[in-house]
């Protein structure tokens, strides 16, 4: 419903447009009109408008409905008029009508190279007229241009060569739109009069007397039309409307050619009869001071071009001096402004080396502590293993004192047991004290074969290095890796390991570390790292994460970590008779929320050599819990928690406990709605026992 109702809106408009926009020019063809042509147009064609027409009578030679070519086209008519003398056309008047419903007319349109009126605007409420020079379009295509020449071949009329055309557009704002062209023939004389005429009007030069009542015509019935038209009232000499004969054309337009008389009349024959042989002194003398002016004139335009040269010439001079004036205040200003950017930069280089000064001052001052920290923790440590050491001689030289007075003990009972037999068999053959005293030694041999297996045993150390990364200072902190090293160092020390606990490690701190722990190993310990904190697979390789990577780029991780496989084959080259690497770092790719695709969440498979063992607290593509929900407030990771309450049981295989954790984990882990499998790559022979 609505779709038809803006459909008879529409239709009701366009109709009613239609309707306003009416326009009629009531003369027919063949026609004569002399004073002005009728208009009737507007709504109910209720407006009537006359356009003027040049003095005489006019002959309607073709009228047709047209569209006008702009943006918005608009229906009108064309009418051609023509006046004719001596079997040539004369004169012809071209005239196009359009109801004017506000016609976007481009700006300059149709005066653009007017002579007698500057170019109009584009929202036109008044009009403009030209004068130019054109051949006669008698070649044009078209309808009317068909009908005239048909006309004028049954006539025998001959339209002229060159014209002097006046064109024009008056246009009145809600009203009648008239573009009128009028097309005058030109005398034939040696040199095109037009060509002489229209320049000497553009460039503003003296006219003759009747070049100048010709321009005054033209001015006075362009302004005419325009009055017409728009209902303006801007002043017109009546005395120049009057009519334009054609000896006034033909004397305004003529140049007289030095090689004929210079009689005018002579070079005038369509002028009318020749003068009077009374008049012709007087003619010759008049036109001796045409010529005489004409000169005068040519003399006078030559001094104003030189003039104007020197004018050009001067204001040349004066634009170049500015020029380079500028120029060279640019050059000034350019060179003030790269001694400035040169100042600034060296303010800059100062400022620079000062801050880098200042770092490097900072930094030595940062390893100097940390060396002095060093070096006391190695004191501490060293005076630690030393008193270890004294305890653990005196532990043994109090056993060996133990096992010495028991083994005179027992020698003692042995010593009583054997008289006693001799005393109850002294009847005896001598082989019989011989024979019963022969199985006594084994219960003696055997404590002492125990005390020596367990010696043995006892020869190689157990070593263990802790580190527990939490403080990250580029990539996101963790909570637990500290609390989970410090609980499995203490662990370890119950176990007999000699342990070395380090948290929080940079990437200077982490390789001396492993430096120092490297060294102190020999041939035949038992040694055990382990590592919390981040770590990251890269390519098939994992590596281990200071608190200061930055990880700005795949190779930047690759130079600043620690690679987890250089770690096991130092444990390897140093002949450890068994080592074990637990890491706990598989908690989630600690680059990921900066944007940087580096990595993967969990670690890739390890490779470990004979004799050693590697667990990960997560598998390949899992993620290590820190804690089963908000609720848990245990201080340590799932793993660790799991891991160190099985290996604190006496009597159990590793192989075991780690079935057991991984076990345990698991189950754990499902309770949260997560998958955790912790992962082992074992190449270790025999079993190893953390409490015998």
């Amino acid at each position: 419903m609505k779709q038809l109702l803006c459909a008879l809106l529409l239709f009701c408009l366009s109709s009613l447009q239609g309707a306003w926009a009416q326009l009629e020019v009531p003369h027919q063809e063949s026609e004569f009109v002399s004073g002005a042509l009728t208009i009737k147009h507007g709504f109910r064609l209720g407006k009537t408008t006359r356009f003027p027409l040049p003095p005489g009578r006019w002959l309607v030679r073709v009228k047709e409905p047209v569209k006008s070519g702009h943006t918005a086209p608009q229906d009108g008519f064309v009418v051609w008029l023509e006046q004719s003398d001596r079997g040539q056309v004369d004169q012809l008047l071209t005239v196009h009508f359009y109801e004017n419903r506000q016609m976007n007319w481009a700006e300059g349109s149709t005066c653009n190279v007017g002579l007698l009126s500057s170019p109009r605007g584009s929202s036109l409420s008044g009009g403009c007229f030209a004068l130019v020079r054109q051949d006669f379009p008698i070649d044009a295509e078209g309808s009317p241009f068909v009908k005239l020449r048909a006309a004028w071949s049954r006539e025998t009329l001959k339209p002229p060569g060159e014209t002097l055309l006046f064109r024009g557009l008056a246009d009145a704002r809600d009203g009648l739109v008239a573009y009128f062209l009028q097309r005058m023939a030109v005398p034939p004389t040696a040199k095109s009069p037009v060509r002489v005429y229209l320049p000497r009007l553009r460039d503003q030069l003296p006219l003759t007397a009747a070049q100048q009542e010709l321009t005054d015509w033209y001015k006075a019935y362009g302004q005419r039309v325009i009055n017409d038209i728009t209902g303006s009232s801007v002043p017109v000499d009546p005395a120049a409307l009057v009519a334009l004969p054609t000896t006034l054309r033909n004397r305004a337009l003529a140049v007289p050619d030095p090689a004929a008389s210079p009689v005018l009349a002579q070079a005038l024959p369509q002028a009318g009869s020749p003068p009077a042989a009374a008049d012709a002194q007087a003619e010759r003398k008049k036109q001796q001071e045409l010529e005489d002016r004409l000169a005068l004139e040519r003399k006078q335009a030559e001094e104003k071009r030189l003039a104007e040269e020197r004018r050009l010439a001067e204001e040349k001079r004066l634009a170049e001096e500015r020029r380079l004036a500028e120029q060279k205040r640019l050059a000034e200003e350019q060179a003030r402004k790269q001694a400035e950017e040169k100042r600034l930069a060296e303010e800059r280089r100062l400022a620079e080396e000062k801050r880098l000064a200042e770092e490097r001052r900072l930094a030595e001052e940062r390893r100097q502590a940390e060396e002095r920290r060093l070096a006391e923790e190695r004191s501490r440590l060293e005076q630690a293993l030393l008193a270890q050491a004294r305890a653990e001689q005196e532990r043994v030289a109090k056993q060996a004192q133990e096992r010495e007075q028991e083994l005179a003990a027992q020698m003692r009972e042995m010593r009583e047991q054997l008289q006693r037999l001799q005393t109850a068999v002294s009847a005896a053959p001598a082989a019989a004290p011989a024979a019963a005293a022969a199985p006594a030694p084994p219960p003696a041999s055997a404590p002492v074969a125990a005390s020596a297996s367990k010696a043995a045993v006892l020869s190689g150390r157990r070593l263990a290095l802790v580190i527990g990364n939490d403080s990250y200072q580029a990539v996101p902190a963790l909570l637990n890796a500290r609390s989970d090293a410090r609980v499995m160092a203490k662990s370890l020390e119950a176990a007999g390991f000699k342990v070395s606990l380090r948290t929080d490690l940079t990437e200077r701190g982490m390789k001396e570390a492993l430096r120092i722990f490297r060294q102190d190993i020999q041939g035949g310990d038992e040694v055990v790292v382990f590592f919390a904190g981040h770590g990251v697979q890269l390519g098939p390789a994992n590596f281990l994460l200071p608190v200061d990577i930055r990880g700005d780029s795949e190779e930047q991780v690759r130079d600043e970590a620690i690679p987890l496989q250089r770690i096991l084959d130092d444990l390897s080259d140093r002949k450890a008779r068994f080592s074990l690497a637990i890491v706990d770092a598989c908690r989630d790719n600690p680059f990921k929320s900066s944007g940087r695709a580096i990595g993967g969440r969990g670690l890739a498979p390890a490779s470990a050599a004979s004799g050693q063992m590697v667990i990960f607290s997560a598998g390949a593509g899992q993620q290590a819990l820190d804690r089963l929900g908000d609720k848990d407030k245990d201080p340590n990771g799932l793993f660790t928690r799991v891991f160190i309450k099985e290996m604190s049981k006496p009597g159990v295989p590793l192989d075991r406990v780690v079935r057991t954790v991984r076990n345990e984990v698991v189950q754990l882990a499902k309770t949260v709605g997560h998958e955790q499998v912790p992962a082992l790559y074992d190449q270790t022979l025999g079993d190893f026992f953390f409490i015998p």
